[in-house]
């Protein structure tokens, strides 16, 4: 067998490679460890709190949810154990960022919405991890308080909380508030999707195996179509 490969194509070859199969690889990682994850929140994993809220300073993260554009509006909040009394007990955790429903609108920072209800504020809580930001994700806009990155360190910093903590409490259940054309707002109450990592974006696992395969196809295309053309071209003879 005799191969002589072209130097411009073999060049740029290797990194195209290396990028379909990083991808697939990345794919086949978040398909795995989707599929290990409970469906429902572990008990263990849940706290009862009491909220209080520090002040009205509500804050708007983006987010997508069964197709729907959605915002999460955090408030900081002191969060205390369910029975405990006083916020200087030290088993409150203070101030921290609650998410207290889910909003449906254009622009988020016009509605006037209303603080939760006691039923709410005393239920049972996850602490959800925030993320550091993408090279996709669009610029936040703190004077708006409008965020495209669920990172809450950098949200506790433009509200100046500086003891906040870097996660969310996301309560078991939560409204998704839609704000009709003559302003009335229509609450409906769901299983939070992002108190539960399995469910915290719109992609089942078997979407992300579609997309490993995808990938990892691409590749062996890419493969192919390299060796077809070295034959066509004599470069390769078997």
């Amino acid at each position: 067998m005799t191969f002589r490969p072209m130097p411009v194509m073999s060049i740029l070859m290797i990194p195209a490679l290396a990028v379909l199969i990083w991808l697939g690889s990345w794919q086949w990682a978040r398909f795995q460890e989707k599929r290990a994850m409970p469906d429902l929140v572990p008990e263990a994993e849940q706290a009862a709190f009491t909220l209080t809220p520090l002040s009205s300073d509500y804050q708007f993260v983006y987010t997508t949810f069964n197709g729907e554009s959605l915002w999460r509006v955090m408030t900081p909040v002191t969060a205390c154990p369910t029975g405990v009394t006083g916020q200087d007990d030290p088993t409150c955790l203070s101030p921290m960022l609650a998410n207290i429903g889910l909003l449906n609108v254009l622009e988020p920072e016009e509605v006037s919405l209303t603080p939760p209800d006691d039923a709410f504020a005393a239920q049972p809580f996850v602490s959800a991890v925030g993320h550091s930001r993408s090279m996709f994700a669009q610029p936040d806009f703190p004077e708006k308080a409008v965020w495209y990155t669920p990172d809450p360190a950098a949200i506790a910093s433009a509200l100046e909380l500086s003891l906040a903590e870097d996660v969310f409490l996301e309560p078991i259940s939560i409204s998704v508030i839609r704000v009709r054309n003559d302003g009335e707002q229509v609450y409906q109450t769901i299983e939070n999707p992002y108190a539960n990592p399995a469910r915290v974006d719109d992609l089942p696992p078997s979407r992300h195996l579609g997309y490993a395969l995808t990938w990892y196809g691409l590749a062996i295309g890419l493969i192919g179509v390299y060796l077809a053309l070295h034959i066509a071209r004599g470069r390769l003879r078997v």
